[in-house]
Protein backbone atom coordinates (compact mmCIF):
# COMPACT_ATOMS: atom_id res chain seq x y z
CA UNK A 1 0.00 0.00 0.00
CA UNK A 2 1.18 3.53 -0.67
CA UNK A 3 0.70 6.38 1.78
CA UNK A 4 -2.56 7.62 0.26
CA UNK A 5 -4.02 4.11 0.37
CA UNK A 6 -3.02 3.75 4.02
CA UNK A 7 -4.62 7.09 4.88
CA UNK A 8 -7.84 6.02 3.16
CA UNK A 9 -7.82 2.70 5.04
CA UNK A 10 -7.28 4.43 8.40
CA UNK A 11 -10.00 6.99 7.81
CA UNK A 12 -12.39 4.17 6.97
CA UNK A 13 -11.99 3.07 10.60
CA UNK A 14 -13.43 6.33 11.94
CA UNK A 15 -16.77 5.92 13.63
CA UNK A 16 -19.62 8.30 14.39
CA UNK A 17 -19.21 7.67 18.09
CA UNK A 18 -16.64 6.21 20.44
CA UNK A 19 -16.61 2.44 20.80
CA UNK A 20 -17.56 2.27 24.47
CA UNK A 21 -16.59 -1.40 24.67
CA UNK A 22 -12.96 -0.60 24.02
CA UNK A 23 -11.65 2.87 23.16
CA UNK A 24 -13.50 4.76 25.86
CA UNK A 25 -13.58 2.27 28.66
CA UNK A 26 -13.94 -1.15 30.19
CA UNK A 27 -11.32 -3.03 28.17
CA UNK A 28 -7.90 -2.82 26.57
CA UNK A 29 -7.84 -6.48 25.65
CA UNK A 30 -8.07 -5.92 21.90
CA UNK A 31 -5.12 -3.55 21.64
CA UNK A 32 -3.10 -5.65 24.11
CA UNK A 33 -3.78 -8.76 22.04
CA UNK A 34 -2.65 -6.94 18.89
CA UNK A 35 0.56 -5.75 20.52
CA UNK A 36 1.27 -9.26 21.78
CA UNK A 37 1.02 -10.53 18.20
CA UNK A 38 3.57 -7.86 17.27
CA UNK A 39 5.98 -8.95 20.01
CA UNK A 40 5.05 -6.19 22.48
CA UNK A 41 7.23 -3.46 20.94
CA UNK A 42 6.01 -0.97 23.56
CA UNK A 43 7.87 -2.93 26.24
CA UNK A 44 11.20 -2.68 24.40
CA UNK A 45 11.61 1.11 24.38
CA UNK A 46 11.90 3.82 27.02
CA UNK A 47 8.55 5.57 27.22
CA UNK A 48 7.36 8.85 28.69
CA UNK A 49 3.58 8.54 28.96
CA UNK A 50 1.55 11.74 29.37
CA UNK A 51 -2.04 12.21 30.55
CA UNK A 52 -4.03 15.21 31.74
CA UNK A 53 -6.82 17.54 30.74
CA UNK A 54 -4.79 20.58 29.71
CA UNK A 55 -1.23 20.89 28.46
CA UNK A 56 -0.44 17.27 27.73
CA UNK A 57 0.26 17.83 24.02
CA UNK A 58 2.47 20.85 24.67
CA UNK A 59 4.29 19.08 27.52
CA UNK A 60 4.86 16.05 25.29
CA UNK A 61 6.21 18.30 22.54
CA UNK A 62 8.52 20.12 24.96
CA UNK A 63 9.88 16.82 26.31
CA UNK A 64 10.43 15.47 22.80
CA UNK A 65 12.20 18.62 21.64
CA UNK A 66 14.41 18.69 24.74
CA UNK A 67 15.39 15.03 24.33
CA UNK A 68 16.15 15.49 20.64
CA UNK A 69 18.21 18.62 21.33
CA UNK A 70 20.25 16.62 23.86
CA UNK A 71 21.18 14.20 21.07
CA UNK A 72 18.66 11.39 21.56
CA UNK A 73 16.58 9.80 18.83
CA UNK A 74 13.05 10.49 19.96
CA UNK A 75 9.63 9.23 18.92
CA UNK A 76 6.53 11.35 19.50
CA UNK A 77 2.83 10.68 19.03
CA UNK A 78 0.22 13.43 19.46
CA UNK A 79 -3.53 13.58 18.95
CA UNK A 80 -5.54 14.96 17.40
CA UNK A 81 -3.43 15.97 14.42
CA UNK A 82 -3.86 19.45 12.96
CA UNK A 83 -2.65 19.13 9.36
CA UNK A 84 -1.10 15.75 8.71
CA UNK A 85 -1.85 12.30 10.12
CA UNK A 86 1.91 11.82 10.55
CA UNK A 87 1.84 14.29 13.46
CA UNK A 88 0.84 11.10 15.29
CA UNK A 89 4.09 9.44 14.21
CA UNK A 90 7.13 11.71 14.52
CA UNK A 91 10.84 11.02 14.78
CA UNK A 92 12.98 13.81 16.22
CA UNK A 93 9.97 16.14 15.95
CA UNK A 94 9.72 15.64 12.20
CA UNK A 95 6.90 13.88 10.38
CA UNK A 96 7.96 10.37 9.57
CA UNK A 97 8.70 9.65 5.91
CA UNK A 98 5.55 8.67 3.99
CA UNK A 99 7.20 5.53 2.64
CA UNK A 100 8.20 4.35 6.12
CA UNK A 101 4.69 5.06 7.38
CA UNK A 102 3.14 3.10 4.49
CA UNK A 103 5.64 0.21 4.53
CA UNK A 104 5.29 -0.35 8.28
CA UNK A 105 1.53 -0.24 8.06
CA UNK A 106 1.48 -2.68 5.14
CA UNK A 107 3.67 -5.07 7.12
CA UNK A 108 1.24 -4.92 10.06
CA UNK A 109 -1.91 -5.25 7.97
CA UNK A 110 -1.98 -9.05 8.16
CA UNK A 111 -1.91 -8.82 11.96
CA UNK A 112 -4.69 -6.23 11.94
CA UNK A 113 -6.77 -8.48 9.69
CA UNK A 114 -6.20 -11.46 11.98
CA UNK A 115 -7.36 -9.43 14.98
CA UNK A 116 -10.47 -8.40 13.06
CA UNK A 117 -11.28 -12.06 12.36
CA UNK A 118 -10.85 -12.94 16.04
CA UNK A 119 -13.42 -12.53 18.79
CA UNK A 120 -12.00 -9.06 19.51
CA UNK A 121 -13.22 -7.56 16.25
CA UNK A 122 -11.69 -4.74 14.24
CA UNK A 123 -9.32 -2.23 15.76
CA UNK A 124 -10.51 1.36 15.98
CA UNK A 125 -8.75 4.18 14.13
CA UNK A 126 -6.92 5.29 17.29
CA UNK A 127 -5.98 1.77 18.34
CA UNK A 128 -4.58 1.06 14.87
CA UNK A 129 -2.39 4.17 14.87
CA UNK A 130 -1.13 3.53 18.40
CA UNK A 131 -0.08 -0.01 17.47
CA UNK A 132 1.63 1.38 14.37
CA UNK A 133 3.38 4.02 16.48
CA UNK A 134 4.72 1.56 19.04
CA UNK A 135 5.92 -0.79 16.30
CA UNK A 136 7.54 2.04 14.31
CA UNK A 137 9.32 3.55 17.32
CA UNK A 138 10.74 0.13 18.20
CA UNK A 139 11.78 -0.58 14.61
CA UNK A 140 13.36 2.87 14.30
CA UNK A 141 15.31 2.10 17.49
CA UNK A 142 14.41 5.34 19.27
CA UNK A 143 16.14 6.18 22.54
CA UNK A 144 12.90 7.52 24.00
CA UNK A 145 9.27 7.56 22.89
CA UNK A 146 6.96 10.33 24.14
CA UNK A 147 3.34 9.15 24.12
CA UNK A 148 0.37 11.48 24.58
CA UNK A 149 -2.82 9.73 25.68
CA UNK A 150 -6.08 10.26 23.85
CA UNK A 151 -9.02 11.06 26.13
CA UNK A 152 -8.21 9.46 29.43
CA UNK A 153 -5.74 7.10 31.03
CA UNK A 154 -7.05 3.86 32.47
CA UNK A 155 -8.67 2.57 29.29
CA UNK A 156 -6.80 4.70 26.78
CA UNK A 157 -5.41 2.64 23.90
CA UNK A 158 -1.90 3.90 24.70
CA UNK A 159 -2.06 2.39 28.19
CA UNK A 160 -0.43 -0.97 27.49
CA UNK A 161 3.04 -0.48 29.01
CA UNK A 162 4.00 -2.57 32.05
CA UNK A 163 7.75 -1.89 31.72
CA UNK A 164 8.91 -0.39 35.06
CA UNK A 165 11.15 1.96 33.10
CA UNK A 166 8.14 3.94 31.88
CA UNK A 167 7.79 7.47 33.27
CA UNK A 168 4.26 8.76 33.72
CA UNK A 169 3.61 12.51 33.53
CA UNK A 170 0.26 13.96 34.61
CA UNK A 171 -0.50 17.55 33.64
CA UNK A 172 -3.32 19.82 34.82
CA UNK A 173 -6.62 18.04 35.41
CA UNK A 174 -10.01 19.67 34.89
CA UNK A 175 -13.51 19.09 33.55
CA UNK A 176 -13.66 17.67 30.04
CA UNK A 177 -15.07 14.54 28.38
CA UNK A 178 -17.26 14.01 31.44
CA UNK A 179 -19.58 11.52 29.69
CA UNK A 180 -16.60 9.19 29.43
CA UNK A 181 -14.31 10.11 32.33
CA UNK A 182 -16.79 11.05 35.06
CA UNK A 183 -18.55 14.12 36.42
CA UNK A 184 -16.22 14.92 39.33
CA UNK A 185 -12.54 15.82 39.51
CA UNK A 186 -12.08 12.72 41.66
CA UNK A 187 -13.42 10.45 38.91
CA UNK A 188 -11.51 12.25 36.17
CA UNK A 189 -8.26 12.20 38.16
CA UNK A 190 -8.69 8.50 38.90
CA UNK A 191 -9.03 7.83 35.18
CA UNK A 192 -6.00 9.96 34.28
CA UNK A 193 -3.96 8.27 37.03
CA UNK A 194 -4.74 4.96 35.37
CA UNK A 195 -1.57 5.33 33.28
CA UNK A 196 0.48 4.71 36.44
CA UNK A 197 1.87 1.18 36.27
CA UNK A 198 3.62 -1.15 38.69
CA UNK A 199 6.93 0.21 40.04
CA UNK A 200 7.07 3.13 37.62
CA UNK A 201 8.07 6.72 38.27
CA UNK A 202 5.38 9.42 38.21
CA UNK A 203 5.79 13.18 37.79
CA UNK A 204 2.57 15.05 38.41
CA UNK A 205 1.32 18.59 38.72
CA UNK A 206 0.20 19.44 42.24
CA UNK A 207 -3.52 20.21 42.38
CA UNK A 208 -5.55 20.44 45.59
CA UNK A 209 -8.49 18.35 44.38
CA UNK A 210 -6.55 15.62 42.59
CA UNK A 211 -3.35 15.03 44.60
CA UNK A 212 -4.88 12.45 46.93
CA UNK A 213 -6.17 10.34 44.04
CA UNK A 214 -2.79 10.32 42.33
CA UNK A 215 -0.88 9.63 45.54
CA UNK A 216 -3.18 6.69 46.34
CA UNK A 217 -2.61 5.25 42.87
CA UNK A 218 1.16 5.63 43.21
CA UNK A 219 1.05 3.80 46.54
CA UNK A 220 -1.25 1.10 45.16
CA UNK A 221 1.14 0.45 42.26
CA UNK A 222 4.27 0.53 44.47
CA UNK A 223 5.58 3.35 42.31
CA UNK A 224 7.57 6.48 43.11
CA UNK A 225 6.05 9.94 42.78
CA UNK A 226 7.30 13.47 42.31
CA UNK A 227 4.75 16.18 43.09
CA UNK A 228 5.47 19.35 41.10
CA UNK A 229 4.36 22.52 42.86
CA UNK A 230 4.39 24.60 39.74
CA UNK A 231 4.19 28.09 41.26
CA UNK A 232 7.26 27.44 43.39
CA UNK A 233 9.19 26.03 40.44
CA UNK A 234 8.25 28.88 38.12
CA UNK A 235 9.75 31.30 40.62
CA UNK A 236 13.00 29.33 40.55
CA UNK A 237 13.15 29.11 36.76
CA UNK A 238 12.05 32.72 36.41
CA UNK A 239 15.41 33.79 37.79
CA UNK A 240 17.12 31.92 34.94
CA UNK A 241 14.72 32.64 32.11
CA UNK A 242 12.89 35.83 33.20
CA UNK A 243 9.51 34.46 32.10
CA UNK A 244 7.50 37.55 33.00
CA UNK A 245 8.34 40.99 31.68
CA UNK A 246 6.63 43.91 30.00
CA UNK A 247 4.16 43.13 27.21
CA UNK A 248 4.62 39.40 27.77
CA UNK A 249 7.99 39.26 26.04
CA UNK A 250 10.76 37.40 27.79
CA UNK A 251 13.85 39.41 28.66
CA UNK A 252 17.02 37.84 27.34
CA UNK A 253 15.06 35.43 25.17
CA UNK A 254 13.79 36.69 21.83
CA UNK A 255 10.59 34.68 22.12
CA UNK A 256 7.94 35.27 19.49
CA UNK A 257 4.50 34.18 20.61
CA UNK A 258 4.77 31.67 23.43
CA UNK A 259 1.70 32.18 25.64
CA UNK A 260 1.93 32.36 29.38
CA UNK A 261 0.28 28.99 29.89
CA UNK A 262 3.18 27.28 28.11
CA UNK A 263 5.50 28.27 30.98
CA UNK A 264 3.78 25.70 33.19
CA UNK A 265 4.14 23.00 30.53
CA UNK A 266 7.79 23.88 29.96
CA UNK A 267 8.66 23.66 33.66
CA UNK A 268 6.90 20.29 33.95
CA UNK A 269 8.85 19.08 30.91
CA UNK A 270 12.14 20.27 32.41
CA UNK A 271 11.45 18.36 35.62
CA UNK A 272 10.84 15.25 33.52
CA UNK A 273 14.08 15.78 31.63
CA UNK A 274 15.96 16.27 34.91
CA UNK A 275 14.65 12.95 36.19
CA UNK A 276 15.55 11.09 32.98
CA UNK A 277 19.06 12.55 32.95
CA UNK A 278 19.58 11.49 36.58
CA UNK A 279 18.17 8.00 36.03
CA UNK A 280 19.94 7.36 32.73
CA UNK A 281 23.20 9.09 33.62
CA UNK A 282 23.43 12.02 31.21
CA UNK A 283 23.63 15.76 31.79
CA UNK A 284 21.13 18.42 30.91
CA UNK A 285 22.41 21.63 29.34
CA UNK A 286 20.92 24.96 30.32
CA UNK A 287 21.64 26.46 26.91
CA UNK A 288 19.49 23.73 25.35
CA UNK A 289 16.67 24.36 27.82
CA UNK A 290 16.81 28.08 27.03
CA UNK A 291 16.89 27.66 23.26
CA UNK A 292 14.10 25.05 23.27
CA UNK A 293 11.81 27.43 25.13
CA UNK A 294 12.84 30.34 22.93
CA UNK A 295 12.12 28.47 19.69
CA UNK A 296 8.99 26.63 20.83
CA UNK A 297 6.01 26.69 18.51
CA UNK A 298 3.12 24.29 18.76
CA UNK A 299 0.55 24.07 16.01
CA UNK A 300 -2.88 25.28 17.09
CA UNK A 301 -1.80 26.66 20.46
CA UNK A 302 -1.47 30.47 20.43
CA UNK A 303 -0.17 30.08 16.90
CA UNK A 304 0.34 33.32 14.97
CA UNK A 305 -0.20 33.04 11.21
CA UNK A 306 -0.20 35.73 8.56
CA UNK A 307 -2.02 35.14 5.28
CA UNK A 308 -2.49 37.68 2.51
CA UNK A 309 -1.73 40.54 4.86
CA UNK A 310 -4.11 39.37 7.59
CA UNK A 311 -2.82 38.15 10.97
CA UNK A 312 -4.54 35.39 12.92
CA UNK A 313 -4.02 33.82 16.33
CA UNK A 314 -5.15 30.18 16.27
CA UNK A 315 -5.75 28.49 19.62
CA UNK A 316 -7.69 25.26 20.00
CA UNK A 317 -8.94 25.97 23.53
CA UNK A 318 -11.87 23.58 23.89
CA UNK A 319 -12.81 23.51 27.56
CA UNK A 320 -13.19 26.00 30.38
CA UNK A 321 -9.69 25.42 31.77
CA UNK A 322 -8.00 25.83 28.40
CA UNK A 323 -10.09 28.89 27.52
CA UNK A 324 -9.18 30.58 30.81
CA UNK A 325 -5.50 30.00 30.08
CA UNK A 326 -5.84 31.27 26.52
CA UNK A 327 -7.65 34.52 27.29
CA UNK A 328 -5.29 35.20 30.19
CA UNK A 329 -2.34 35.08 27.79
CA UNK A 330 -4.26 36.97 25.09
CA UNK A 331 -5.22 39.83 27.40
CA UNK A 332 -1.67 40.19 28.71
CA UNK A 333 -0.16 40.27 25.25
CA UNK A 334 -2.84 42.65 23.92
CA UNK A 335 -4.12 44.65 26.92
CA UNK A 336 -7.38 46.60 26.62
CA UNK A 337 -7.98 45.20 23.12
CA UNK A 338 -11.18 44.09 21.41
CA UNK A 339 -10.88 41.40 18.73
CA UNK A 340 -12.70 40.00 15.77
CA UNK A 341 -13.23 36.36 16.71
CA UNK A 342 -14.07 33.27 14.69
CA UNK A 343 -15.55 30.55 16.87
CA UNK A 344 -16.91 27.02 16.70
CA UNK A 345 -17.21 24.37 19.37
CA UNK A 346 -17.60 20.61 19.45
CA UNK A 347 -21.22 19.58 19.97
CA UNK A 348 -20.67 17.91 23.35
CA UNK A 349 -18.75 20.77 25.01
CA UNK A 350 -19.77 23.15 27.80
CA UNK A 351 -20.10 26.06 25.39
CA UNK A 352 -21.86 28.35 27.88
CA UNK A 353 -18.88 28.29 30.25
CA UNK A 354 -16.39 28.98 27.44
CA UNK A 355 -18.46 31.89 26.11
CA UNK A 356 -18.59 33.43 29.60
CA UNK A 357 -14.80 33.52 29.57
CA UNK A 358 -14.53 34.83 26.01
CA UNK A 359 -17.18 37.53 26.00
CA UNK A 360 -15.18 40.44 27.47
CA UNK A 361 -12.81 40.34 24.48
CA UNK A 362 -14.60 40.25 21.08
CA UNK A 363 -16.07 43.21 19.25
CA UNK A 364 -17.31 41.03 16.38
CA UNK A 365 -17.98 37.31 16.28
CA UNK A 366 -18.17 34.98 13.29
CA UNK A 367 -19.85 31.71 14.20
CA UNK A 368 -18.81 28.92 11.88
CA UNK A 369 -18.88 25.12 11.84
CA UNK A 370 -16.84 21.99 11.15
CA UNK A 371 -17.49 18.32 10.55
CA UNK A 372 -14.35 16.20 10.80
CA UNK A 373 -13.73 13.12 8.71
CA UNK A 374 -10.08 12.45 9.52
CA UNK A 375 -9.87 12.28 13.32
CA UNK A 376 -10.43 9.60 15.97
CA UNK A 377 -14.20 9.79 15.57
CA UNK A 378 -16.48 11.97 13.45
CA UNK A 379 -17.09 15.26 15.28
CA UNK A 380 -19.86 17.75 14.65
CA UNK A 381 -19.97 21.34 15.78
CA UNK A 382 -22.29 22.94 18.30
CA UNK A 383 -25.36 24.43 16.53
CA UNK A 384 -24.86 28.06 15.47
CA UNK A 385 -28.37 29.09 16.52
CA UNK A 386 -27.73 27.79 20.02
CA UNK A 387 -24.56 29.87 20.21
CA UNK A 388 -26.54 32.94 19.12
CA UNK A 389 -29.07 32.30 21.89
CA UNK A 390 -26.28 32.00 24.45
CA UNK A 391 -24.75 35.27 23.25
CA UNK A 392 -28.11 37.06 23.40
CA UNK A 393 -28.80 35.77 26.91
CA UNK A 394 -25.49 37.28 27.99
CA UNK A 395 -26.26 40.62 26.36
CA UNK A 396 -23.37 40.54 23.94
CA UNK A 397 -23.60 43.88 22.10
CA UNK A 398 -21.12 43.29 19.28
CA UNK A 399 -21.82 42.13 15.76
CA UNK A 400 -22.61 38.43 15.33
CA UNK A 401 -22.63 36.64 12.00
CA UNK A 402 -23.04 32.98 11.10
CA UNK A 403 -20.98 31.84 8.14
CA UNK A 404 -20.42 28.08 7.70
CA UNK A 405 -18.00 28.61 4.81
CA UNK A 406 -14.52 29.26 6.20
CA UNK A 407 -13.28 30.45 2.81
CA UNK A 408 -16.03 33.07 2.77
CA UNK A 409 -14.93 34.34 6.18
CA UNK A 410 -11.31 34.59 5.02
CA UNK A 411 -12.33 36.53 1.90
CA UNK A 412 -14.52 38.94 3.86
CA UNK A 413 -11.92 39.58 6.56
CA UNK A 414 -9.28 40.29 3.93
CA UNK A 415 -11.48 43.10 2.60
CA UNK A 416 -12.29 44.68 5.98
CA UNK A 417 -9.10 43.97 7.96
CA UNK A 418 -7.81 47.37 9.05
CA UNK A 419 -5.45 47.08 12.03
CA UNK A 420 -2.33 44.95 11.37
CA UNK A 421 -1.36 45.20 15.05
CA UNK A 422 -4.45 43.34 16.22
CA UNK A 423 -4.80 39.75 15.01
CA UNK A 424 -8.07 37.98 14.33
CA UNK A 425 -8.70 35.24 16.89
CA UNK A 426 -9.76 31.71 15.89
CA UNK A 427 -10.70 29.54 18.88
CA UNK A 428 -13.10 27.06 20.47
CA UNK A 429 -11.86 23.76 19.04
CA UNK A 430 -8.75 22.12 17.65
CA UNK A 431 -10.95 20.79 14.87
CA UNK A 432 -11.91 24.35 13.91
CA UNK A 433 -8.23 25.34 14.01
CA UNK A 434 -7.33 22.36 11.83
CA UNK A 435 -9.92 23.21 9.17
CA UNK A 436 -9.15 26.94 9.29
CA UNK A 437 -5.44 26.32 8.91
CA UNK A 438 -6.02 24.06 5.91
CA UNK A 439 -7.99 26.83 4.20
CA UNK A 440 -5.23 29.35 4.91
CA UNK A 441 -2.57 27.03 3.52
CA UNK A 442 -4.67 26.37 0.43
CA UNK A 443 -4.84 30.12 -0.14
CA UNK A 444 -1.04 30.28 -0.09
CA UNK A 445 -0.80 27.43 -2.59
CA UNK A 446 -3.29 28.94 -5.06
Amino acid sequence: MNFNEVEKYLYSRIKDKIDIGYSAGFSLERVKYTLELLGNPQEKIKIIHIAGTSGKGSTASFISKLLTAHGFKTGLTLSPHIQDIRERLQINNELIDKNIFANNFTFLLTTFDNVEKSSYGSLSYFETIICLAYYTFWKENVDYAVIETGLGGTYDATNCISNPGKVSVITKIGFDHMKILGNTLYEIARNKAGIIGEKQHVIYLSQLHTNKVIKNKIEEMHSSGEEIKIDELIKIYEEKFDFHSKDFDISGISIKNTPEYQIENFVLAVKTINYLSYRDNWKTREDILRKTFEDFNFSGRFELIESEGVKYILDGAHNKQKMEAFVSSLSKKYPATKFTMIIAFKADKDVASMLEILLPYPQDIYITSFNTDNQDISHKSFPANDIKVLLQSRNFSGNVKFEPGINNIIKELKLIYSNPNIPIVVTGSLYLVSEFKKHLLNKHQQ
